[in-house]
């Protein structure tokens, strides 16, 4: 956006942009933006990247790290806040959205937290992927819940493994057994309510 100070143009807001840590041929802004710092044979300096959205819906760039030979798909965000919250500050810390924005890579929407704290976070914003929003789901909330009493009640009889019954299991909701296992023992749809039918 342009503005006129008398009868000369001047940008209405400069974004600020500073070095990717993990990247030193780019350079990132307040926004989540990428650009090249240096030249290359068919990309010159202030060229930008076009982003893609991630299945989550996250921003994300293909960059070339130094010394490779093929692009890692990196989240804007985290390149954010790596560059204006400074490095991870724990082993396995993550970006948290205080606005629950997957769009947004703003600098001050974002900060350094666990997972747990995170996970909370997705929670309390409503974007949490659990159960059927996670793109990757195969069952209802409705055949989830189902499918985790029944499992439950096999386990409870010794029906499982012996028996075939996990199988067929498998076989009634077209899952996986690691998928069943996960679900059935409430590792994963933690979000469902808990059954107090008796097995």
């Amino acid at each position: 956006m342009i503005v006129f100070e008398g009868n000369i143009p001047v940008a209405a807001y400069a974004m600020e942009w500073r070095p990717c840590a993990r990247f030193p041929d780019y350079e990132v802004s307040e926004f989540g933006d990428i650009r090249r710092r240096t030249a290359n044979y068919n990309r010159p300096i202030g060229y930008r990247l076009r982003g893609f959205p991630s299945r989550d819906g996250y921003w994300m760039y293909a960059i070339t790290a130094p010394g490779e030979d093929h692009n890692s798909s990196v989240m804007a965000y985290r390149l954010v806040a790596e560059a204006f919250l400074g490095p991870p500050p724990f082993e396995g810390a993550e970006v948290a959205h205080r606005s629950g924005s997957h769009v947004s890579a703003y600098w001050k929407d974002l900060r350094w937290t666990t997972r747990k704290s995170n996970h909370a976070d997705l929670k309390i914003h409503g974007t949490s992927l659990t159960g059927v929003k996670n793109g990757r789901a195969k069952l209802t909330d409705e055949q989830a819940f189902e499918c985790r009493y029944e499992y439950r009640k096999l386990r409870k009889k010794g029906l499982g493994y012996n028996y075939g019954g996990f199988k067929l299991l498998k076989e009634k909701y077209g899952i996986g057994g690691t998928t069943l296992r996960l679900l059935g023992d409430g590792h994963t749809w933690t979000h469902l309510p808990i059954d107090e039918r008796p097995l």
